[in-house]
C-alpha cells in the first residue's frame, strides 16, 4: 500500500468514526411531543403509566410566554421532559384551558404547572429561568405526591362556564340582537335546527380569542349570538352549528368532551334554550325525515 492509498483510507476511516460518534451523540436528544387530547385523557394516561406530567399555559405570545416557550424548546429540557414527564400545552383564556385553570386555581399566565400521576398539583413555575434551573425544578418535583387545590371562582378575564342558569337568564331576560356566523356575516334564526353551545362571554376580546382557537382547531361552523341585558350589558353565546339532528349534535358534544374536555350543551336555534331529553325526540333523524315527508304532502295538497 503506497502512501497515497494509506492517507485515503485513513481519511475515510476518520470520516466514518466521526459519523458514528455524531450519530451516537445526536441520538441522546429527544424531541418533546405535546399530548393531543383533553386534560382528562392526559390524566388517565399519566395514571396508567404512573408518570408525572406538566402543562404549559401559554399567554398569546406575550414576551414572558415567548421566553418560557424558548426554555421548553431547549434540546436538553426537551430530552429531560420526554424521558420523565408527559406534557401538554394550552392557551390561557381559551375554552380548552379554562376548565383546568379554574379547577386548580391557576390565575397567572404564562406558567408551567407540574402534576403528580394522580393529577394533583406539585408545583407552579411562574417565572422564567435558565434551562439548567428549569431542569433542576423538574427534578425536585418529579416524585412529589402533590396536593389538590380547591376550585376557585373565575377571574373576570377567564371565560364563563356553560352555566345553565346563565343560559336561562339570557333566554328570559335578554333580547336577541343578532346572530352571526363567523366570516363575519349575519345569520338567520333557523327553525328545527340545533347548535352546540361551548361558552357564554361578557368580554368581546375574550370571545374573539376563543373564536380563533376554534378556527385553529378546524371548526368552520362557528356562530355567535349577541344579547343586550336589561342593564344594557352586552353578552355573547359561542356556538357550533347549525346541526340538523339530535344524533349529530350529541356526537359533536361528546367529541368536544372526549377530545378537548369542553362541557358543551345542546340548544335549539329558535330560542337558544337548552334541549331537554324529552325535546330531543323531536330532533331525531327519523322524526325529521317523517316531518319533512308530511310537509311535502301538505304542500302538494295545497298546490292542487
Amino acid at each position: 500500500m503506497n502512501k497515497k492509498q494509506y492517507l485515503k483510507r485513513l481519511t475515510l476511516l476518520s470520516v466514518f468514526c466521526y459519523f458514528i460518534t455524531f450519530q451516537s451523540f445526536a441520538q441522546q436528544f429527544l424531541t418533546l411531543e405535546f399530548f393531543e387530547g383533553s386534560f382528562a385523557n392526559l390524566s388517565e394516561k399519566a395514571k396508567q403509566e404512573q408518570k408525572p406530567f406538566l402543562i404549559f399555559f401559554e399567554a398569546d405570545n406575550s414576551p414572558k410566554s415567548v421566553e418560557m416557550d424558548s426554555i421548553l424548546a431547549n434540546k436538553w429540557v426537551q430530552t429531560y421532559i420526554s424521558k420523565r414527564y408527559l406534557a401538554m400545552r394550552l392557551r390561557a383564556f381559551s375554552i380548552y384551558a379554562e376548565p383546568v385553570a379554574k379547577k386548580y386555581g391557576i390565575t397567572d399566565f404564562p406558567c408551567v404547572v407540574l402534576f403528580a400521576p394522580n393529577a394533583s398539583v406539585t408545583h407552579k413555575i411562574e417565572s422564567v429561568s435558565p434551562p439548567k434551573s428549569f431542569i433542576a425544578t423538574l427534578t425536585e418535583y418529579q416524585d412529589a405526591p402533590g396536593s389538590s387545590l380547591a376550585e376557585t371562582t373565575n377571574s373576570p378575564s377567564v371565560m364563563a362556564q356553560n352555566d345553565p342558569l346563565l343560559s336561562i337568564k339570557l333566554q328570559e331576560e335578554a333580547k336577541i340582537e343578532a346572530v352571526y356566523k363567523i366570516a363575519i356575516e349575519k345569520h338567520q334564526l333557523e327553525a328545527r335546527t340545533l347548535a352546540v353551545q361551548v361558552g357564554v362571554f361578557s368580554d368581546y376580546e375574550n370571545l374573539m380569542k376563543n373564536v380563533m382557537v376554534l378556527k385553529e382547531n378546524w371548526h368552520d361552523n362557528i356562530l355567535i349570538t349577541q344579547y343586550e341585558m336589561s342593564d344594557k350589558r352586552k353578552m355573547f353565546r359561542l356556538l357550533l352549528g347549525p346541526l340538523y339532528s339530535i344524533e349529530h349534535a350529541q356526537s359533536y358534544k361528546n367529541s368536544l368532551k372526549e377530545k378537548k374536555g369542553i362541557e358543551a350543551i345542546i340548544v335549539n336555534m329558535e330560542t337558544f334554550a337548552p334541549v331537554s331529553d324529552a325535546q330531543a325526540e323531536e330532533y331525531r333523524l327519523e322524526q325529521l325525515i317523517q316531518d319533512e315527508k308530511e310537509d311535502k304532502k301538505r304542500q302538494r295538497r295545497k298546490n292542487r
